[in-house]
């Protein structure tokens, strides 16, 4: 999670982002499986969320967006690629507060040491 939620913000009308890291594989079939898995998970969160009344400001009408399923090696070169030219690439905003919601922290500390080299 990021942006808001990875500050861990309360508010009335929560910014929920997702991102997802998945294991360095060399493995297409289980990457596109896995992005496809994530991708109507969110949908279906999406739903809910409309379902029950909670009105939520998702950007680009998604939760988790399509290139915020990459493996960890991927993560960390998007991070260095924005990185060397900051004032050319945009990186979404909120990402730098990432935090982990399930799973390997350790996954998410190593990525968010990218940003401080």
């Amino acid at each position: 999670m990021f942006d808001s939620g990875g500050r861990m913000e309360l508010t009335l009308s929560p910014d929920i982002r997702l991102g997802i890291v998945l294991e360095d594989t060399y493995n297409l079939n289980q990457i596109k499986s896995a992005e496809r898995y994530f991708l109507e998970l969110t949908n279906q969160l999406k739903e809910a969320f409309q379902f029950l009344g909670i009105q939520m400001p998702f950007s680009g009408n998604e939760i988790l967006p399509a290139d915020f399923v990459k493996t960890r090696s991927d993560w960390i070169e998007y991070i260095k690629h924005i990185a060397e030219a900051p004032f050319v690439h945009t990186m979404e905003p909120g990402l730098i507060e990432m935090r982990c919601i399930k799973g390997n922290e350790e996954l998410i500390e190593e990525i968010r040491q990218v940003f401080l080299k």
